[in-house]
Parts: structure tokens; C-alpha cells; sequence
């Protein structure tokens, strides 16, 4: 506008169906008619134009110049850039009458026109060139967030939502990476899972599953990692911690099973029914806990190996399907 010595600018880019104001030097306003007048000319004088007050062909523009006030303006000058036959933008440039004549020297002209269209592509160049460049970013986001939603539903078991045994091979070398020290873990069988299956049915010992990763997210601490290790078997992965913080969770697991009734009011409301389980099917677990610490270099693989025999020791050794907490001090 300086370098034009111009009092007013405006530029128009296509927005869905018609062009629409993104550029303005004052507060006009634009309706759809004076939108649709100025994309005619925009499309008639591709290659733009100039045109003052004193010149004879003033008044064939009368139509667009009445938009921009046809009795103020003095000097007009309009370009466009147009793309396959559309008019993609336009940028008009208006010097207003002044009231002292000697202020209105200065004309646009052919020159100036010139340089009102290269300097306009080009800044029809940056915008492009920034917008695809968003678009790219854009992309490559909606690329990144689908990667990892992808990476999200390979270590994610579909029915739980918690880890499987490919998050659980992550979460080791994740672990090793971060230089963990020391891990506890806590391996759970459910016992008398096959007798739910059985008898009330697949849905119901998916609610079963579903349920114990729910009490597993609740006993975590807020570093432990829970995984469906396979079938009816999870583990509890307890960073920076030993056997001492894994009986107390095993401690603390009982004690949530019985606050929730050992998931029988979920399976009635699953089933719309009362249902009766004598108390040597209740659903329960048998608990192997073991630790790797810096002595075995961390060795978690092995940590969750001893977890699994002193489960399987625990199975062999109590005459009861289903086992409380003391049974695990006792092995």
C-alpha cells in the first residue's frame, strides 16, 4: 500500500462455492452479489487491469467500481489468479478522490500494474506453499496418531485393554532401556474360570476377564504395568519393587474380590438373573510371586519364570480350588 501510495486493499480467495474477502484494509463489507460481480471480472481480465477516473472506459466497470464506491475512487487497478479455468483469488487496489485535485498526482498505471501482479503471485506463491505445507503436517499427524493407534492394538489385548505378551516383551525392553533396577512380579491363574464358561457361557467369562483387569488396573501402582500374559493368566509387573510389594498387592487382591462379591452381581446383571455358586466355584486365582533385582542383571524373563513355578507349587500343594491369601505365605 505504500510503495502504491493505494488507501485501501482488498484480496479475495475461492472458499468452497465463490471467492470470499480474507485481506482487507478497512471494514467493507461484501455480500454474496458483490462477490459474485467481482469473480465475473476477475475471470474477464485474467491478465488484470488498471483504470482511472479520467480515462473514457472509467464507467464500463461501473458495476465492480460501484462496490468500492464508484463516485469516490480516482484510480483502480485489479488482478486475479486463475487455475484450470477458475478464478482461485483476486487483489484489488483502490486510490480514493481527494478533495484538493493536486493531491490526486498519482495514478495507477501499466507499470504499476505489473508490479501489483508479480508481487501478488508471489504472495499467491508463499500462502500456497505454507498451506500445503500445513497440509503436509497435517498429514503426517493424522500418519503419526494412526501409527500409533496401530502400535496401541498390537501390544493391547482386544477384550481387557491392557497389555498383551507383545506389550509385555515392550515393556521389558523398555524397562531395560530406563536401566530398571529391580521388578516384582506377580503372575495370577484364575481358578474355576472353565466352570463359568461352562455354565453360564463365552459372554460371561469375557465379563470374568474384563472384570479381573479392571481389580489389576486398580491394585497397580501408578508405574505397575498389568498384562493378559495368555487365556486366564495375568501378570502384574511392578518396577523398582520386590517380593515384599508383590504379597501385599496378593494381600490386597482377596480382599478386592470379596468386596466385589467375587464378580457374581456382574454376572447376574449380564445374565438378568439370579444366579447360585456354590463358594468352592468361586472365581478366585492362585498367585506366583517372584523379583528380579540387580543381582540377576534384572532378568524379568526369569523373574516371571520363578512367579510361574512357585504358582504351579501353590496348585499342587492346596487341596481347595480356590485359595486365599495365607496360602501364598505359606509356600
Amino acid at each position: 500500500m505504500s510503495h502504491f501510495r493505494i488507501d485501501s486493499l482488498y484480496m479475495f480467495s475461492r472458499k468452497e462455492n465463490g471467492l470470499k474477502p480474507f485481506l482487507e484494509s478497512d471494514d467493507k463489507c461484501f455480500t454474496d452479489d458483490d462477490l459474485s460481480v467481482i469473480e465475473r471480472f476477475a475471470k474477464a481480465y485474467s491478465n488484470g487491469f488498471v483504470v482511472s477516473r479520467f480515462e473514457k472506459d472509467y464507467y464500463l466497470f461501473e458495476s465492480l467500481l460501484f462496490i468500492f464506491g464508484l463516485n469516490d475512487v480516482v484510480s483502480f487497478m485489479m488482478t486475479s489468479y486463475i487455475r484450470d479455468g477458475e478464478v482461485e483469488g483476486a487483489a484489488i487496489a483502490c486510490i480514493d478522490m481527494k478533495e484538493n485535485l493536486r493531491m490526486n498526482n498519482y495514478l495507477l498505471d501499466g507499470e504499476a500494474l505489473n508490479i501489483f501482479k508479480v508481487t501478488y503471485r508471489q504472495l499467491v506463491d508463499f500462502v500456497e506453499k505454507e498451506q500445503a505445507n500445513e497440509l503436509v503436517h497435517a498429514m503426517n499427524e493424522k500418519l503419526r496418531n494412526a501409527n500409533k493407534k496401530l502400535e496401541e492394538i498390537a501390544i493391547k489385548d482386544a477384550l481387557t485393554g491392557i497389555y498383551n505378551r507383545q506389550g509385555l516383551a515392550a515393556k521389558i525392553e523398555e524397562l531395560k532401556e530406563n536401566g530398571t533396577k529391580s521388578c516384582g512380579i506377580v503372575y495370577f491363574d484364575l481358578d474355576n474360570f472353565k466352570y463359568y464358561n461352562d455354565t453360564f457361557g463365552h459372554d460371561v467369562g469375557d465379563l470374568i476377564l474384563v472384570q479381573f483387569a479392571r481389580i489389576l488396573r486398580e491394585l497397580a501402582p501408578e508405574d505397575g504395568i498389568p498384562i493378559r500374559y495368555g487365556g486366564d493368566e495375568f501378570l502384574l509387573m511392578l518396577p523398582g519393587e520386590g517380593e515384599e510389594k508383590g504379597v501385599t498387592l496378593a494381600r490386597h487382591f482377596y480382599e478386592i474380590l470379596e468386596r466385589d462379591h467375587y464378580y457374581i452381581p456382574n454376572i447376574e446383571e449380564k445374565l438378568g438373573r439370579s444366579v447360585i455358586i456354590p463358594d468352592e466355584k468361586r472365581i478366585s486365582s492362585s498367585i506366583g510371586i517372584a523379583a528380579a533385582g540387580d543381582g540377576a542383571g534384572c532378568d524379568i524373563n526369569g523373574a516371571i519364570m520363578h512367579a510361574d513355578e512357585a504358582l504351579y507349587r501353590i496348585k499342587r500343594t492346596t487341596k481347595r480350588n480356590y485359595i486365599t491369601w495365607s496360602a501364598i505365605l505359606d509356600v
